[in-house]
């Protein structure tokens, strides 16, 4: 049975809570942009001027290193704690424009992972267990650099990858960070004056804030998004279903199914523009994610399998009529493991 369809003023009504949701968000008590910028500012302020009369000294940078330990360690716990929430099918998130605002925080999570690795080899004579620093850091940063490379690879990225990636971080500063600190505290405990105390809470506080610019800065793209969306209802430009699922991968990103199907229909596409080569390109490039995709792997719909059917037809027929050279080869060869696979998921 059909499912009935969304009216147009469902879908105000729905983009209107979404709206005054992500609003409500951005303008908690103490959380305006604004104030943390000039917060930011402050802060920023502050430090160069005792660093104008103070030279950054080891014992400084262990207090540092502290702070950023026990900064990870409370965002590991309250991940931990929030584990009671349901997990969410897979969705794809849309990366088509160069500058994502996720770009930006993979970016972010690099540098800063950088300078913590820097400082624990800077610092390892003086650093107690500073291999699990070095060890974990490299972790945390080579995952931000691994988070933008698949952005990058494919318009659509599986956020699985960054929540696995995410949830081994979060374990390993949950179990670890809390001895670190310990040692630290235990046999570092000349770094711990108070002027290196707040030279260290400056910083983490400085870190802390534009990880939170980062987060304000997805939402605010959000929420312009939401809003050409609900312009473009208002104004009859796009139907009540196409902003349904323009608003859906908005706010939750698309289904695998959804991606597979875009990719089928490229290739179609490039096929009757007899485009060998755009073909075979896009072919391997759904092969890639069809393999990668859990969520295609076991037991898709039947409907999926009859598309992959008549996929696999159209492509046959497309080099029934092209002639011979290295790209049909190769097209070929990546036809006859597109039948495998439909063999290997058909019931």
């Amino acid at each position: 049975m059909d499912k009935p369809k969304t009216t147009k003023q469902e879908m105000l009504e729905l983009m209107d809570f979404e709206i005054k949701r992500i609003e409500a968000y951005q303008n908690r008590a103490g959380w305006n942009t604004w104030l943390l910028l000039g917060t930011l500012v402050t802060i920023t302020g502050i430090l160069f001027t005792k660093f104008e009369n103070t030279v950054p000294n080891y014992n400084m940078l262990i207090t540092f290193v502290g702070f950023a330990l026990a900064y990870e360690w409370i965002k590991s716990i309250i991940s931990q704690l929030s584990k009671h929430q349901k997990s969410q099918p897979s969705r794809l998130v849309s990366f088509s424009n160069q500058f994502s605002p996720n770009r930006v925080s993979y970016v972010y999570i690099a540098i800063y992972s950088s300078l913590l690795v820097f400082l624990s080899i800077l610092l390892k004579e003086e650093l107690p267990f500073y291999l699990f620093i070095l060890a974990t850091y490299s972790f945390y940063g080579i995952s931000g650099l691994l988070l933008l490379f698949f952005s990058f690879k494919d318009q659509y990225f599986i956020p699985d990858q960054s929540n696995s990636l995410g949830k081994s971080i979060n374990f390993v500063f949950f179990v670890f960070s809390p001895i670190e600190i310990y040692l630290i505290i235990t046999q570092s405990y000349q770094a711990i004056d108070f002027g290196n105390l707040r030279i260290g809470f400056l910083l983490i506080t400085l870190h802390a804030i534009l990880v939170i610019l980062t987060e304000r800065h997805i939402k605010t793209n959000l929420l312009e998004k939401l809003e050409i969306l609900r312009r473009t209802l208002s104004l009859g430009i796009h139907s009540p279903e196409m902003v349904q699922k323009s608003l859906e991968e908005a706010l939750i990103g698309i289904s695998p199914l959804t991606r597979a199907k875009i990719f089928m229909n490229d290739l179609k596409i490039a096929m009757q523009m007899d485009n060998i080569k755009q073909a075979r390109k896009t072919l391997n490039q759904m092969l890639n994610f069809l393999g990668r995709t859990p969520a295609l792997q076991h037991k898709p719909e039947k409907d999926f399998i009859a598309l992959l059917i008549d996929t696999k037809k159209e492509t046959e027929q497309f080099l029934a009529r092209v002639p011979s050279g290295q790209n049909y080869f190769i097209l070929k060869h990546l036809l006859s493991k597109l039948n495998t696979y439909i063999e290997g998921v058909s019931p």
